[in-house]
């Protein structure tokens, strides 16, 4: 092969590296709709079945109806949408329009909630890039394993900031490291 001028391996460089950021940024905008999303349906099903205007069952119902009427649609069985209530349970006060923010919940037994996108709160000190960067599977884990809100914001940023897998993440937690190491930001320790 020809030697390659060194303008030509310079352009190679910036147009891979404007790909590969081109990229990470789409799967990064694409993780934060997803978990809109998650926060939006998980309001609805908290405020439909917390209220009681749901029997028994609306999830199976719900669930076997939505992977009839989309068939291939993944990620929308019943343990699922249960998560994404407790999602949005654990985050409640990240949504402006929140009941428990502001008591809107519905006012007639005969007229559902809506599925709306949530009204983000720009909290003071909330992590709110890093939020967005940890995948929902990652997030449910900590909220599985994890009670205390600042222990899992802390697990929230160590995920997103080293790109913890779901394994690392569990090993983490299971491995005490907020305890630990405490509650010190996490720029500041190289665990």
């Amino acid at each position: 092969m020809d030697k390659i001028e060194p303008k030509y391996i310079q352009a190679v460089e910036l147009i891979k590296k404007a790909i590969l950021q081109s990229q990470y940024n789409a799967v990064r905008l694409a993780n934060q709709e997803q978990l809109k999303l998650y926060l939006s349906i998980g309001r609805y099903i908290s405020e439909n079945s917390r209220s009681g205007f749901w029997g028994t069952g609306a999830l199976e119902i719900i669930s076997a109806r939505l992977k009839n009427d989309l068939p291939g649609l993944m990620g929308f069985g019943v343990s699922s949408l249960k998560d994404m209530r407790i999602f949005y349970e654990a985050w409640t006060t990240l949504d402006e329009k929140s009941p428990t923010a502001i008591g809107d919940l519905q006012t007639s037994k005969d007229e559902p909630i809506i599925i709306r996108q949530p009204q983000l709160s720009n909290l003071d000190g909330f992590p709110m890039q890093e939020f967005f960067a940890v995948p929902f599977t990652h997030h449910i884990r900590i909220l599985e394993k994890v009670k205390g809100r600042d222990e899992r914001i802390y697990y929230i940023q160590r995920t997103a900031l080293s790109h913890l897998t779901k394994d690392a993440l569990l090993k983490a937690i299971s491995s005490i490291f907020f305890r630990t190491i405490g509650r010190t930001p996490i720029g500041r320790h190289q665990p």
